[in-house]
């Protein structure tokens, strides 16, 4: 089922520049509030059982992720002016006092991890894996299916096993030891095969795999072989020559052969339906571009409210005007929806 709303495109250039925005910032207000914006985006656009789906899946990974982050900096860094209790020299490794800044920057570090995950986490609620895979150069086709048939395979035996176990309990059936799973195992092996020949026949149906769509296009393969040389001698000329305007120039130059080189090499694809570009999308986009576009002037003006550490003194973090103005602009997907977007 198609969950989109909005073009996926539109949708992965915002969680490009949420990633970036958590990436780049190690400062608990720019966190915090990046936080919030994509809970209010998620809860806007999905308020149903996609979104809710997804946040239940990545919690268990977030709270271990978070949890993981936090210990082991606080157990294992020694440095910092604010000392919470202190371990028994003696112990190996472990050994000395534990600092509130070592708290506070194994929480920064969990922060931006959850930014990142609560980012993909609405991302993948909101694009579909048909929309992923339109997404994919046509050379990369073919492997983009196969990788999204193969993400679907233990997610679907999951659901069987889970299937199976209720309606062996429907008949009395019970789990008390490994003997047990031998009344699983026929029923799972069955709707395996059942959902691979129906995947098959699906496939076969929609004229996957016909040997005339499968042919490279000569002409986009050299295209994309003469990107793929341009984008190595500009980089050779960039770095560590004279002429490194003669390198960014092979490298944009290799850029753009490469990236018309992937729109024309490849299989050849059909579509059943074209998504429409809508207002939105371009609004979304232009949202994450400025995104980006403000966190990089941050970074070009020296905007030192970005970087925050507590070492080796723990002091408030400063407010950063362009880091908070890039964290709001990617409200857009919220703010559009309420203005209609679909």
């Amino acid at each position: 089922m198609n969950r989109t709303r909005g073009d996926a495109r539109a949708w992965l250039a915002w969680a490009l520049a949420g990633g970036a925005v958590a990436t780049a910032s190690r400062n608990p207000i720019v966190l915090a509030l990046l936080l919030l914006v994509v809970l209010a985006v998620g809860r806007r656009l999905g308020p149903g059982s996609a979104i809710g789906r997804s946040w239940r899946q990545a919690g268990r990974l977030v709270l271990w992720l978070v949890t993981l982050s936090v210990v082991i900096n606080l157990l294992t860094v020694r440095s910092g002016d604010v000392t919470l209790a202190r371990l028994p020299a003696e112990w190996p490794a472990l050994g000395g006092p534990l600092t509130l800044n070592a708290l506070v920057y194994g929480a920064l570090a969990a922060l931006s991890m959850l930014a990142i995950l609560a980012v993909w986490a609405v991302f993948n609620a909101v694009v579909s894996q048909g929309d992923l895979l339109r997404l994919t150069p046509r050379p990369l086709f073919l492997a983009g299916a196969v990788a999204s048939i193969a993400l679907t395979f233990l997610p679907g035996m999951s659901r069987a096993v889970q299937q199976i176990g209720e309606a062996q309990a429907v008949r009395g059936h019970r789990l008390r030891g490994a003997r047990d799973l031998a009344p699983l195992a026929a029923p799972l092996l069955a709707l395996g095969l059942e959902r691979g020949l129906s995947l098959a026949e699906a496939m076969e149906a929609r004229g996957f795999g016909y040997a005339g769509s499968q042919a490279m296009a000569p002409a986009g393969l050299r295209l994309l072989l003469a990107g793929l040389g341009l984008l190595a001698a500009g980089a050779l000329l960039a770095v560590g020559s004279p002429w490194p305007l003669l390198g960014g120039g092979l490298l944009a130059l290799g850029l753009a052969a490469t990236g018309a080189g992937l729109r024309q090499a490849g299989p050849g694809r059909s579509r059943y339906r074209q998504r429409r570009w809508g207002w939105g999308d371009t609004a979304v986009c232009a949202a994450a571009a400025a995104a980006v576009a403000v966190l990089a002037l941050a970074r070009l003006g020296g905007d030192g409210g970005l970087d925050y550490t507590p070492y080796p003194l723990l002091r408030p973090p400063a407010v950063p005007p362009l880091g908070i103005a890039a964290a709001l602009l990617l409200l857009a997907p919220a703010l559009c929806a309420e203005a209609g977007w679909r």
